[in-house]
C-alpha cells in the first residue's frame, strides 16, 4: 500500500510539473501576442508622427511667402517625408492582414484617406499651388485622417493591454487550479496510506499476540 501511494504521489507530482510548464508556455504565448499588439501600436504612433510632419511641412510650404523656402519644403515632402509614410503604412498593413474583416475594411478606409491627402500634395507639387485657400483645403481633408489614426492608436493600445491582462489572469488561474489538484491528490494519498497502515496493524496485532 505504501509503495503504491508513493508511486502515485510521484506520478501526480510529475503531472503537476508538466502542467506548470504548460501554463508557463501558454503565458509566454500570450505575452508574445500582447507584445505583437504593442508593436503594432508603437508603429501606428510612429506613422501618426510622420503624417503630422507631412501635414505641417505642406502647410508651411503653402503659406510661405518665400519661393525658395516653399520649393525646398515641397522637395522634402516628395523625396523624403511622403515616401516615409508610404513605407510605414505598408508595414502596418502587413500586420493587419490577419485582422477580422471589419478591421481590415477600417484600415483600408484609413489608407484611402491617406491617398486622398497624398494626391492633393502631388497636385500641389506639380501645379505649384500656394495660398491660404489651398492650405485650408489640405486641412479639410487631413482632419478625418488625423482623427482616424488617433482612433487606431487607442484601439491598438487597448488590444495590447487586454491581451496582457487576459494572458496573466488565465495563467494565474490555471496555475492555482493545478496546485490545488496536486495538493488534494497528495493529501488523499497520505490519508490512504495512513488508513492502510492502521488496518494492517489491526490485522497483524492480534496474530502477534497469539504467537506470543
Amino acid at each position: 500500500m505504501m509503495t503504491v501511494c508513493v508511486l502515485f504521489a510521484v506520478f501526480v507530482s510529475a503531472i503537476g510539473v508538466i502542467g506548470i510548464l504548460g501554463v508557463r508556455s501558454a503565458t509566454q504565448s500570450g505575452s508574445e501576442i500582447a507584445t505583437g499588439e504593442l508593436t503594432t501600436s508603437t508603429m501606428t504612433a510612429q506613422l501618426a508622427r510622420s503624417m503630422d510632419l507631412v501635414y505641417s511641412t505642406a502647410e508651411r510650404a503653402l503659406l510661405s511667402g518665400d519661393v525658395d523656402q516653399r520649393l525646398e519644403l515641397m522637395s522634402s515632402l516628395s523625396s523624403q517625408l511622403v515616401p516615409q509614410v508610404d513605407v510605414r503604412l505598408g508595414d502596418i498593413q502587413v500586420l493587419h492582414a490577419s485582422d477580422p474583416p471589419a478591421e481590415i475594411r477600417d484600415f483600408q478606409l484609413f489608407a484611402k484617406q491617406w491617398r486622398t491627402v497624398r494626391n492633393l500634395l502631388s497636385s500641389i507639387t506639380v501645379l505649384g499651388s500656394s495660398g491660404q485657400g489651398t492650405a485650408a483645403h489640405l486641412t479639410l481633408i487631413y482632419q478625418p485622417l488625423s482623427r482616424h489614426i488617433d482612433r487606431l492608436i487607442v484601439n491598438e493600445q487597448g488590444y495590447a493591454d487586454a491581451q496582457a491582462d487576459q494572458a496573466s489572469s488565465k495563467s494565474a488561474g490555471t496555475l492555482w487550479t493545478i496546485m490545488g489538484a496536486i495538493a488534494l491528490a497528495l493529501t488523499t494519498c497520505i490519508l490512504l496510506a495512513w488508513t492502510g497502515t492502521r488496518r494492517i496493524r489491526k490485522v497483524v496485532g492480534p496474530e502477534q499476540d497469539q504467537v506470543e
